[in-house]
């Protein structure tokens, strides 16, 4: 999935310590470096540095038996990423329910994928939430707030007609203030849209998004 970055000693590094994991072993640096240096026809100094190089890229993590190269082949695991691939910015509690899975399974497996740089996370509205980690962080406020319709339907609304005011919105939407309010509210905290006033009457108007 994510070889092609690597160098020849790189990859042969990586088959080693494949290798060490599926014997259940957990992966030191300095025994993983005796075990290539024995094994390769390499120096002992191109292999050190191909091996830092496979910590830095999250390929390896000290201590574990697992690799980068093999993290995905546990089902739920895999289950779990391929979920929020296609659901972004979901929650610890969303991810549960729809795969069926334990709150100690679920967290183990987020936190695997976290640190071999498949996911990463961040706070929302007091959730964590998980993207896949080479996604764009820029959108991540788009993708967040637009998982509520809507939030996403007033913003278009408002985006729609350049400028409306809250009596518009009830009238455009058939939902009454209170239903409207608290969407309003997040559009504006997380500078989606502004508020104007004109003559006494408090408009709202959108912001572009980039």
């Amino acid at each position: 999935m994510f070889l092609e970055e690597l160098g020849v000693i790189e990859r042969l590094i990586l088959i080693i310590a494949t290798d060490l994991g599926g014997k259940k072993k957990a992966i030191r640096a300095e025994n993983l470096f005796e075990e290539a240096v024995s094994q390769l026809s390499y120096s002992k100094e191109e292999i050190y540095i191909a091996l830092n190089q496979l910590f830095e890229k999250k390929y390896l993590i000290e201590g574990l038996n697992l690799t980068k190269k093999n993290i995905l082949n546990n089902k739920n695991r895999r289950r779990i990423y391929y979920y929020i691939l296609e659901h972004p910015g979901t929650h610890v509690r969303e991810i549960r329910e729809e795969l069926n899975l334990g709150a100690y399974e679920t967290f183990r497996n987020l936190e695997y994928l976290e640190m071999f740089d498949f996911l990463r996370s961040k706070k929302f509205m007091n959730k964590k939430v998980y993207f896949l980690s080479d996604t764009n962080e820029e959108f991540d406020m788009e993708i967040l707030l637009f998982k509520n319709l809507r939030t996403k339907l007033i913003y278009h609304q408002i985006k729609l007609h350049k400028k409306l005011r809250l009596s518009e919105l009830e009238r455009i939407l058939n939902l009454d203030h209170g239903q409207i309010r608290p969407h309003i509210k997040k559009l504006l905290e997380f500078n989606f849209i502004n508020s104007i006033n004109e003559n006494n009457i408090v408009y709202y108007i959108p912001i572009q998004i980039k």
